[in-house]
């Protein structure tokens, strides 16, 4: 599995994760439970950094090989 940790940064999140092999398909939902996930960053390294969306919620989760 993938583990995912997420820490706000000013105006930005941080994510960061550890677990399964690249690439890895960051993906973002507005609410829990997600009927479906958008695809937010493609990557191959273990960590991204996003805009705080301001007034709404968002989930994240990261998928790998």
């Amino acid at each position: 599995g993938i583990w995912l940790t997420v820490s706000g940064a000013g105006t930005n999140v941080n994510l960061n994760w550890t677990g399964a092999s690249p690439p890895y398909v960051l993906q973002q939902a507005g609410a829990l439970p997600a009927s479906t996930w958008s695809g937010v960053a493609t990557t191959s390294l273990q960590s991204a950094t996003l805009p705080i969306a301001t007034n709404s919620n968002s989930f994240f989760r990261v998928q790998g090989q």
